[in-house]
């Protein structure tokens, strides 16, 4: 028996990842030092700051009582980072490194700094989406839901979202929804909409009623029949329920595909209630495993009929409900 493996799930089979064997090992944290910014735009050292103690372990430039923009790397990466989503992305590293070179001995310095850092951000973005997705997998989720921008109802789109998130978190606390969601900007008319997977208990509802609606998708060229809520096109524009008892496996996948296509591509990050979780945590049976696979086989498939074993009480064969069951992380 395999002790405390998480598990997640693609929809096709579950994988157990075993327990990473030793202790961890934490990153040291080094000294941070601090730039100020001058009026001609160079860079100079401000003082360098122990991260643990949080004290000044040196002092840098004296630029006397004048106000200056004070910056760390990390911090102007990401400044640079954020301004530069118009360059093309065989230049960008390049042109955040020129604009960062003040900071480093010589350019070549510069652009190894910021192709680091780079690689962290494609990383990162891979590693929400992975997460994302495995949520969407694990968690019996009711509707796939759609909610767009109207202008005519909010004066800009971040006053939409908010409204949109308050809702949620309302519900989520009066009802026990459970809410994953992620906002894009359309690929035909840049109009800002949101992409939510709903979990709605029993006992609880949707205010509103929900009623056919006929529109034009302009991207696929046809009409199609939109499952709209009352209460939801009143209060935040149009919008598009699909309930996921009548989703195939394959066009859950697809769904869910194309709402991590953004995540991978942009910034774009989740927004999450509580008690969604990522992993079940469960004992495996050597038996239950079909094969390993992975760096080093650190991940195991398992068959379908893998039992749960919680606390080592065996729980029987994997089941919905032990999703509540269980641990989670």
């Amino acid at each position: 028996m395999i002790k405390r493996c998480k598990l997640f799930t693609d929809l096709s089979h579950f994988t157990a990842i075993k327990p990473r064997e030793g202790d961890r090992h934490y990153r040291k944290r080094s000294p941070e030092t601090i730039y100020a910014v001058l009026d001609d735009g160079s860079f100079v050292i401000a003082y360098v700051l122990d991260l643990v103690s949080g004290e000044i372990i040196q002092e840098g430039y004296d630029y006397g009582s004048r106000e200056v923009r004070r910056t760390t790397r990390r911090e102007e990466f990401n400044r640079l980072y954020n301004a530069s989503y118009d360059v093309a992305s065989d230049e960008r590293v390049s042109w955040i490194a020129e604009r960062m070179a003040g900071m480093f001995d010589d350019l070549v310095a510069a652009k190894a700094y910021a192709t680091i850092r780079m690689e962290s951000k494609l990383r990162c973005r891979q590693e929400r989406a992975t997460r994302f997705r495995r949520k969407a997998y694990l968690n019996p989720f009711t509707y796939y839901a759609t909610f767009t921008y109207d202008d005519a109802l909010f004066p800009d789109y971040p006053a939409f979202d908010k409204a949109l998130r308050k809702w949620f978190n309302n519900n989520a606390t009066r009802q026990g929804w459970k809410v994953m969601f992620v906002p894009e900007f359309g690929e035909e008319n840049d109009r800002y909409h949101v992409h939510a997977l709903i979990y709605i208990p029993k006992g609880a509802s949707v205010p509103g009623t929900f009623r056919e609606y006929k529109r034009f998708n302009k991207k696929r060229h046809k009409m199609f029949v939109a499952n709209e809520n009352t209460y939801c096109r009143a209060r935040f524009g149009l919008n598009d329920w699909q309930y996921i008892g009548d989703m195939s496996r394959d066009e859950m996948k697809r769904s869910i595909s194309y709402v991590v296509k953004y995540m991978t591509k942009t910034e774009n990050r989740a927004y999450y209630s509580r008690g969604i979780p990522t992993f079940l945590l469960s004992d495996v049976y050597e038996r239950d495993i079909i094969a390993p696979y992975g760096r080093l086989g650190q991940k195991v498939v398992l068959f379908d009929d893998f039992h749960v074993i919680s606390k080592g009480v065996d729980l029987g064969v994997f089941d919905d409900k032990h999703i509540k069951i269980v641990g989670f992380s």
